[in-house]
């Protein structure tokens, strides 16, 4: 089956050419009804389609046409109109004999359906073709003038609507391209002017000399939201009351609104809104745009502007207002960076002149670099060495003189100490006239006004002779280390022999008074030994490590008197604690003695008990030593200080003249005594 479908519209002939090509059909397809004559012509057609309102020849006077050939008149025939949708429409369509009139657009099922149902009559015989009144011509004429004409005028309303609204458009583009033009100028501005007065200044004339906009003004502020600076264009002496308040810190509505919260601020009746703000009266009939300044979470003014109210609403009137707003943000936020920079300049240029006339009176080499690691200035020490002349240097790195790994070195010591502000001694390896030196520097941080550090001030002098003092001091004082290392070991080793010596003695000796002087004295040689031995051992010869100490000779003390630890337990309560030679011996001898009391006299009869050692700081000069036992303690009415006992009395002489300390006795739970002494620092 063939359909012949007519429509000057391309659009809607494609869109029913593809719905009915997709049900089956075979489609020929016409432009007007004078097109569409001549494919009938020529084409075997089983149904047509046509639009109603087309050029050349309309489709009314098409169905007409059709009707009147007999070889044409029973192909069953359909308006498919969007224009015509009038019941007297419809009504000329069945007189001209149109078999069915369709309003666009009709639901693709039903359409294909109403089209199937009439083939199928037209196969099947039952189709009867609607017949046209053609003795009704003249009606039928009128009729059709009178449907034509009403629709021409229905198109010419639309069409002067249309003009209208395309003049609107028009006069909408033209303020918009007013707008994108001084938007554009602005940022021109922008990336040429490094004057905050003068830019400011500027935007606002750029933002109304094409008319894009009535009226512009910008204040800067400070971080106090104090006025720093304003400009203005489009208000002339009407912006001096407001600038005036501005100056005293009293801000308008919209300033005080737009600092307080971020985003265009639109106000479209001013005179009611700002109703505190001297320009009210200059903004009627107009609107408002208002945005703070911002850049980087950094508020530096405010910028408002008024407009035709005819485009109050226009969204892209308000984007171009907020992206150019941070424009001028960003370039106040440029401006301020490079005047910080220049400040900055001139402080180091200031510290330059300041330092010169010290610096070349020096004997040693100095430079001043900024933070970018250029030399900015060096004195003639310093510009000797690298073979230049100080204003030389200027504007080189040490990569310039160095090689590549000590420059590295140079360049990361400054990076930190611009990180850090803090100042530095540095000893260094250094290159003078192809020979390596050391050196020792000294790097401190330049800072400008508000404390930031704009460069370096490096000073340094050649301590290459006293390096090699140094070595060759170290070198003698380990030479002095082994040999202090050896005589303790010679004293330990004598000692041992003495201790020896008591012990063969002792072989020999049968009374057991006599005998325990013996041991009692071997034991005060032994522990004067193990001092000795520890000082040997240490890598620090001249302090022991008491805690270490104090284990090895309550170890050998329980072992010379054969006592059980199950029976007398011992804990030692020492942390940290180094004493010298001279205050140990004392402090050893000591503890022997009491600790030697305790193992013989405290626990008769091999009665379990405790010894506790413990030494700690008392305050930051004193020290403390405490040797008690849980005994039976000292006989009542002995005094410690006078005892024919010659364990006590060494005690009272150590404690009292090589400590210089006092001892104190406590009886209250067994016996506990307690000395204390300054200790050197």
């Amino acid at each position: 089956m063939r359909i012949l479908i007519v429509d000057d519209n391309k659009d809607s002939l494609y869109i029913l050419e593809f719905l009915l090509k997709g049900g089956g059909y075979e489609v020929v397809s016409a432009g007007n009804g004078a097109e569409a004559l001549e494919k009938l012509r020529t084409e075997s057609i089983d149904m047509i389609i046509s639009d109603i309102l087309m050029p050349v020849m309309d489709g009314f006077k098409f169905c007409k046409e059709v009707k009147k050939k007999d070889e044409l008149k029973n192909i069953p025939f359909i308006f498919y109109t969007a224009t015509f949708k009038d019941e007297r429409d419809e009504k000329l369509a069945s007189q001209l004999g149109a078999d069915k009139y369709i309003l666009k657009p009709a639901e693709s099922e039903e359409l294909i359906k109403i089209i199937q149902g009439m083939l199928r009559d037209v196969e099947e015989g039952k189709f009867e073709p609607m017949k046209p009144a053609f003795a009704e011509e003249k009606e039928i004429l009128k009729l059709y003038s009178e449907r034509l004409v009403n629709k021409l005028e229905k198109k010419m309303l639309d069409l002067e609507k249309e003009i209208t609204v395309r003049k609107d458009a028009e006069k909408r583009i033209e303020h918009l391209n007013l707008t994108l033009r001084a938007v554009r100028n602005v940022n021109q501005l922008i990336v040429r002017e490094r004057d905050r007065d003068h830019l400011i200044q500027g935007a606002c004339r750029n933002f109304i000399k094409n008319r894009g906009f009535y009226s512009a003004w910008i204040a800067v502020v400070d971080e106090s939201r104090r006025l720093v600076t304003a400009a203005e264009a489009g208000l002339g002496k009407a912006f001096q009351p407001l600038l005036k308040n501005l100056k005293q810190g009293n801000l308008p509505y919209c300033m005080r609104r737009v600092l307080a919260k971020p985003g265009v601020l639109t106000i479209k009746d001013p005179v009611s809104t700002c109703s505190d703000c001297s320009l009210a009266n200059i903004y009627k009939e107009r609107g408002v745009f208002s945005s703070r300044l911002e850049h980087d979470g950094k508020i530096y003014g405010i910028l408002t502007i008024s407009f035709p109210l005819d485009y109050f609403l226009e969204k892209i009137e308000r984007s171009l207002f907020e992206e150019v707003a941070g424009d001028i943000a960003y370039a106040l936020h440029h401006i301020e960076l490079e005047e910080e920079h220049k400040k900055a300049e001139e402080a180091l240029k200031k510290s330059e002149v300041k330092y010169r006339t010290l610096i070349e009176n020096l004997q040693q080499k100095i430079f001043l670099i900024d933070k970018n690691f250029v030399y900015v200035s060096c004195n003639e020490h310093y510009a000797r060495d690298l073979k230049i002349k100080p204003e030389k240097i200027i504007g080189k790195t040490d990569y310039d003189f160095y090689p590549k790994q000590l420059a590295e070195k140079y360049r990361a010591d400054d990076k930190r100490i611009l990180e850090s502000g803090e100042t530095e001694d540095i000893e260094e390896k250094y290159l003078q006239e192809g020979r390596e030196t050391w050196v020792h520097t000294v790097k401190t941080p330049v800072k400008d006004e508000k404390g930031t550090v704009v460069g370096i001030l490096g000073i340094f002098w050649d301590i290459t002779e006293k390096k090699r003092a140094a070595d060759q001091i170290r070198a003698a004082l380990k030479e002095k280390e082994v040999l202090l290392q050896e005589v303790h070991h010679r004293v330990k080793n004598n000692m041992q022999i003495i201790s020896s010596l008591f012990n063969l003695q002792s072989g020999h000796i049968k009374d057991k008074q006599a005998l325990e002087i013996f041991k009692s004295s071997q034991n005060r040689v032994r522990s004067m030994a193990l001092i000795h031995e520890r000082l040997y051992q240490s890598k620090d010869m001249a302090r022991v490590d008491f805690a270490e100490y104090t284990q090895g000779l309550t170890g050998h003390l329980l072992n010379s008197y054969g006592i059980n630890p199950d029976v007398i337990k011992l804990y030692i309560d020492i942390k940290d604690v180094f004493l010298d030679i001279n205050t140990a011996i004392p402090c050893s001898l000591i503890i022997n003695e009491l600790v030697s009391n305790s193992l013989k006299h405290a626990f008769p009869e091999d009665k379990k008990g405790e010894i506790k050692i413990a030494i700690h700081p008392f305050n930051k000069d004193v020290m403390e030593v405490i040797v008690s036992d849980n005994g039976v303690g000292l006989p009542k009415g002995m005094d410690f200080r006078k005892t024919d006992s010659l364990g006590l009395h060494l005690v009272n002489l150590l404690a009292g003249d090589q400590l210089h300390g006092d001892i104190k006795l406590d009886r209250t739970k067994g016996t506990s005594f307690h000395i204390r002494f300054k200790v050197k620092r």
